[in-house]
């Protein structure tokens, strides 16, 4: 640190736990924070309840862990809207809809909803409504499911122990422990489907995107008018979302690994 400046000591500390939670995938304590950082616990909890009301930390109350919120997305989304590493990605976006000829999403989670942050609109007079900035619930939609398959069970049921998830259609998975089961193909498949869940007439192919420490931090899909899938092109939609989401995480991983250099 050069002589002479004027730093803001509690601003310093802000900082530092909000790289290290940003390199830690499975979150820290309270007391993990204030050891690696040698914080007091008491001025750690000032800035941490600050952060989270912020929402740029989120608190698990399940594993008393906090972890990266929607707001450090969204001020890193300032910052890769300008940059070459940004565009490598709407470039698989791109990709994605010439090669399917239907709308492609990108989306993060914020709590219990998804949040579409681009789109590629189809070609196809029919068309998806939908905008980015958009919310919608997570467990009605393909991109929520492959965003939810990063929680673990007991998480899943302590997002929805206060209120079960809503019905948008009447295909929606409503129960909790049979979203548990849905959450459960979505690991093991690598990929999530939405048969007419959130929106009639709509079906979605979803995938899930990794960072460099193996976290889920956003998901992909493909919006499709149930009238134009069959099942010759359904496998397809499968494959090419999931070959998506995997290059796109690759983009991260390059570019995350650069930046610790």
């Amino acid at each position: 640190m050069e002589k002479g400046k004027n730093l803001h000591r509690s601003l310093q500390r802000a900082l530092d736990i909000m790289e290290l939670i940003a390199s830690c995938s499975e979150g820290l304590t309270l007391s993990n924070i204030s050891q690696k950082l040698g914080i007091p616990k008491s001025s750690a909890l000032s800035l941490l309840n600050t952060l989270v009301e912020r929402k740029y930390l989120i608190f698990d109350s399940a594993t008393n862990r906090y972890k990266m919120g929607i707001k450090m997305f969204e001020v890193g989304s300032g910052y890769l809207r300008e940059s070459e590493f940004m565009d490598a990605i709407m470039a698989v976006v791109a990709k994605v809809a010439r090669k399917s000829n239907e709308t492609v999403h990108l989306a993060v989670r914020d709590g219990r909803d998804v949040i579409y942050i681009a789109k590629i609109e189809s070609n196809h007079p029919i068309r998806i409504a939908s905008s980015i900035g958009k919310r919608i619930p997570a467990h009605a939609t393909a991109l929520g499911k492959a965003l939810l398959s990063g929680l673990s069970d007991k998480e899943l049921r302590e997002l929805y122990s206060q209120q079960p998830p809503e019905r948008l259609t009447a295909n929606t998975i409503c129960e909790v422990e049979k979203l548990i089961e849905e959450i459960r193909k979505v690991r093991e498949n690598g990929y999530a489907l939405d048969y007419e869940e959130s929106s009639e007439g709509v079906r979605c192919f979803g995938a899930p995107i990794f960072n460099h420490n193996e976290q889920i931090i956003a998901a992909i899909s493909i919006a499709v008018p149930t009238i134009r899938v069959n099942e010759e092109n359904e496998g397809y939609f499968i494959e090419l979302i999931k070959e998506a989401a995997q290059e796109i995480s690759d983009i991260l991983k390059i570019y995350q690994k650069q930046s610790l250099i």
